[in-house]
C-alpha cells in the first residue's frame, strides 16, 4: 500500500512538472494547427480606392485578393455620384472591411455614412 501510494505521489509530481514545462511544440504554433494559424497574419479583407471617369472616387472590397464588391458611388443614395475624395472612399471602405472582418453583414446606416464622410 506504501508503495502504491509513492507511486502515484510521483506520477503526480511528474504531470505537475510536465504542466508548468511547456515543451517547444506547445509554445511554438504550428503550421499544420489548422486554418486558423494560417489567416491570422494574413488580411482576409481589403480595399482598393479607385478614382472615376467623372472624377469622384470609388472602392473594391477585396477577399483574398479577388473583388467580391465594387462600390463606383456611395452606398445608400439616390445619387449616381461616387465620393468627392480619395478619404472619404477609404473611410467608407475601412468600415466594410471591419464588419466583414467580424462576419457581419457589409451594411452601412445612413447616419453611421455621414459621420464618415463629411458631404452626406
Amino acid at each position: 500500500m506504501k508503495q502504491i501510494f509513492r507511486a502515484s505521489l510521483f506520477m503526480g509530481w511528474i504531470v505537475v512538472l510536465e504542466s508548468c514545462n511547456p515543451s517547444p511544440e506547445r509554445s511554438q504554433p504550428s503550421i499544420n494547427q489548422g486554418p486558423e494559424v494560417l489567416d491570422a497574419p494574413v488580411q482576409r479583407f481589403t480595399f482598393e480606392v479607385f478614382k472615376n471617369a467623372d472624377g469622384t472616387y470609388g472602392f473594391d472590397i477585396l477577399e483574398n485578393n479577388k473583388v467580391m464588391m465594387h462600390q463606383h458611388k456611395i452606398p445608400n443614395s439616390k445619387d449616381t455620384l461616387g465620393f468627392s475624395t480619395s478619404e472619404e472612399a477609404r473611410s467608407v471602405a475601412s468600415y466594410y472591411v471591419m464588419k466583414l472582418g467580424k462576419k457581419q453583414q457589409p451594411e452601412i446606416h445612413p447616419k453611421t455614412l455621414d459621420s464618415l464622410i463629411e458631404r452626406y
